[in-house]
């Protein structure tokens, strides 16, 4: 996008910015500021979901599942199902 056309959706003038700029006035705020109050407005991506975590005590086993084959190509994955859980347990922390 053109700096014009930028200045013209953010419904700044592009000669008064430019003439702002030139003159070092600093009377209006750089593009970069005004893009982000604007996006701050903008309702962008889905909202979160907060649902609640299990506790860990009525946790009795954990099923570790892994792909035998890519789902876009088709090749197939070989899985060392011992490194994964390995490292599953290295990153949750249980032994």
């Amino acid at each position: 996008m053109t700096q014009a056309a930028t200045t013209q959706q953010l419904g700044v003038s592009c000669i008064a910015y430019l003439h702002d700029r030139f003159r070092q006035a600093a009377q209006i705020p750089p593009l970069a500021d005004l893009l982000r109050a604007r996006a701050a407005t903008l309702s962008l991506g889905h909202p979160g979901h907060h649902g609640s975590l299990i506790d860990e005590e009525p946790v009795d086993r954990v099923v570790l599942v892994t792909p035998s084959a890519c789902r876009g190509c088709g090749t197939g994955l070989e899985a060392d199902v011992d490194e994964a859980f390995a490292a599953w347990r290295a990153v949750s922390g249980a032994v």
